[in-house]
């Protein structure tokens, strides 16, 4: 993209940084509300499986996002999200206690989180990241919904 076909579309990097963060949020909500009701058993292994086609897909976009100076900016607002979803998800089964679903979802969103930026930024050239990735996300699951 020329410089000038960008700046007719966004005033600055920050600009095009908040357009792409309310697009990815859109996507989580998106894919969140095409079952709603859907248990969190469900939800997570599906959402895992859409993350890492989504990484498969924006490799260097999220390279660059993740290294670039916005980084908190973005794992804030990818996290935020998670753990929105997830605590619905908790809610709805019946889960109670705010705070115990509160720091259930975080905990799980920045473990998902973690893992995409410690592994996934890790070795690009390594054919077994996205394994690893995907093992990792595993057990970042099944911390939260049992064995």
């Amino acid at each position: 993209m020329r410089r000038s076909t960008f700046y007719k579309h966004f005033d600055d990097k920050e600009a095009f940084l908040r357009f792409f963060l309310d697009e990815i949020r859109r996507d989580f909500e998106r894919h969140a509300a095409l079952r709603p009701d859907e248990p969190l058993e469900e939800y997570l292994p599906r959402m895992n499986a859409e993350l890492l086609s989504f990484l498969d897909g924006n490799d260097a976009l999220v390279r660059s996002f993740l290294q670039g100076s916005q980084a908190g900016l973005v794992v804030q607002s990818v996290s935020l999200t998670i753990a929105q979803n997830i605590n619905r998800r908790l809610k709805a089964a019946g889960e109670c206690d705010d705070v115990r679903t509160s720091v259930q979802a975080g905990f799980l969103a920045g473990g998902i989180v973690n893992v995409v930026q410690r592994e996934w930024l890790g070795a690009s050239d390594d054919p077994a990241r996205r394994e690893r990735v995907a093992t990792a996300l595993f057990a970042c699951e099944r911390s939260v919904v049992g064995a």
